[in-house]
C-alpha cells in the first residue's frame, strides 16, 4: 500500500481520498467516477507498434501545446536504436526537430554507446 501512496502525490488512501483531489467527498466512493469526469493528473498515454513495442509516451490523456512526449525507434532485431523528445506544437507533434535525440549503438544485444543525436557526440559509453 505504501508503494501506491508514494506513486501518486497528494493521495491518502487511508483517509479515502481515492481520486487524489485533496478532499474526501462523494467522488471518492468510486475511483472510476473521477476517471470519467476529468483528466487525471497522473495519467500517461502510451503508443505501441504492431510488434507491441513502446513507440511513444506522454503525460496526460490529450496533448496540448508545449506538451512533450518520448518517441522510440527500433531496428530489425527489435533493439531500441533511438529515443527522441518531441514537443506538441499547433496541434501536431514536431517530429522533424526533436528537443533531444539519443542514438544507441550495440554490440550484439549490449548497448556499448549512446550518442547525442543532435550533435553526434558520445553521451555515454559502457
Amino acid at each position: 500500500m505504501e508503494t501506491i501512496v508514494a506513486g501518486f502525490a497528494g493521495c491518502d488512501l487511508l483517509l479515502s481520498d481515492v481520486n487524489c483531489d485533496g478532499v474526501v467527498d462523494v467522488f471518492d466512493i468510486d475511483a472510476f467516477v473521477a476517471a470519467l469526469s476529468e483528466e487525471p493528473a497522473q495519467a500517461w498515454t502510451y503508443g505501441y507498434d504492431d510488434e507491441s513495442r513502446l513507440v511513444s509516451a506522454f503525460a496526460g490523456v490529450t496533448p496540448h501545446n508545449g506538451c512533450e512526449r518520448q518517441a522510440y525507434g527500433y531496428d530489425y532485431a527489435g533493439r531500441r536504436v533511438w529515443q527522441a523528445t518531441e514537443e506538441y506544437v499547433s496541434g501536431a507533434w514536431d517530429t522533424a526537430s526533436p528537443t533531444e535525440l539519443k542514438r544507441y549503438i550495440y554490440d550484439g544485444r549490449k548497448i556499448v554507446m549512446v550518442l547525442d543525436g543532435n550533435m553526434g557526440r558520445p553521451a555515454s559509453r559502457s
